[in-house]
């Protein structure tokens, strides 16, 4: 359609490829806060059930075993 209207196809590339980006960005964004949040809510409720913790934290060992491991 835009192409009978004078787009040329290059112009009509980068016009999908932007429109594609400026969608997608804030929606990974959004993804991530909803998912972040979802998992606090679930690990809460799994955490104060059964009893036990977990930390986020990383252990430096780890790190060093999968670098030297790739």
């Amino acid at each position: 359609m835009l192409r009978a209207l004078g787009y040329k196809k290059n112009n009509l590339e980068i016009l999908i490829i932007m429109q594609a980006i400026f969608f997608s960005v804030p929606a990974i964004i959004l993804a991530l806060i909803v998912c972040y949040i979802f998992n606090v809510a679930v690990s809460y409720f799994l955490f104060s059930y059964s009893g036990l913790t977990a930390s986020y934290n990383l252990n430096p060992n780890t790190v060093i075993w999968v670098c030297n491991n790739i």
